[in-house]
């Protein structure tokens, strides 16, 4: 971020603390905040210095998933539906009046990757939409309706697949937690394996949670899951090597353990 700065002159500085931020805005006589990936409210001893509104980006559509992680949530709870908000910031979380939202459709096809890239160009075209008019006064905020839901931020180990889930469960996880993220995650005979992309199959295989198939009609491994059955169309195991060959030769072991 600093080179990128430093290429288009802008003055820059690391983030210290609170009072480093109140220096930085009086030396450069910043008028604008805009607070894109910011974990840590921003205090309103700051946001008072300022001419213009304090803006904040949220990749959801508030009031709908205050707080951490709210795409990867979207994926998790399988919403058709996800949203950017631009909004001014406040002492609530994510709480402030809104200036713009735009929708985004999530398809059966979306990742975690792909709708970090639609975000970014729906937070891009918001931008350009209300920017001129928030700097003119034109355009106001307005206040969020409807009860908040709060989301929390995910960590690596969230990941674990616990095959006792459903498929569909499991696929979502999945397709939460995949490139650029960790990935979703589970261990057999000692080897971790990171499972990036999968499918549930329509067709029923009768066996136990965790438990691995091979079919001639699917070039892919297969697990039993707590319901339905999860075809594992793209898995690494530690060192980053292709597992698929690996796993379809495991056909009837079961993944079980304290690290499954």
């Amino acid at each position: 971020m600093t080179s990128v700065a430093s290429q288009i002159s802008i003055p820059h500085k690391y983030y210290a603390d609170t009072n480093s931020i109140v220096d930085f805005i009086r030396l450069t006589k910043a008028n604008a905040i805009l607070a894109a990936g910011w974990h840590h409210i921003i205090p309103k001893r700051i946001r008072s210095l300022l001419e213009i509104p304090c803006l904040g980006l949220h990749a959801s559509l508030l009031p709908r998933y205050r707080g951490g992680a709210p795409l990867n949530w979207a994926l998790l709870n399988g919403d058709e539906e996800a949203g950017v908000t631009v909004f001014e910031l406040a002492d609530g979380v994510d709480a402030g009046p809104i200036f713009g939202q735009k929708r985004i459709l999530v398809t059966p096809e979306d990742d975690i990757g792909s709708l970090v890239e639609k975000a970014e160009v729906a937070f891009l075209e918001l931008l350009h939409e209300i920017i001129p008019g928030v700097i003119s006064g034109e355009i106001t905020p307005y206040e969020q309706e409807g009860p908040p839901s709060y989301s929390l931020q995910r960590f690596p180990e969230d990941g674990h697949i616990k095959w006792e889930m459903s498929a569909q469960k499991i696929a979502r996880l999945v397709r939460a937690t995949t490139r650029p993220y960790p990935g979703a995650y589970f261990h057999l005979d000692g080897i971790e394996f990171r499972l990036w992309k999968a499918a549930v199959v329509e067709y029923e295989i009768f066996g136990s949670p965790g438990q691995i198939a091979s079919m001639k009609r699917s070039a892919y491994p297969m697990v039993v899951t707590g319901k339905g059955v999860l075809e594992l169309q793209e898995v690494t195991m530690s060192g980053g090597n292709d597992a698929i060959e690996f796993l379809r030769k495991c056909h009837n072991q079961k993944i079980v353990g304290v690290n499954s």
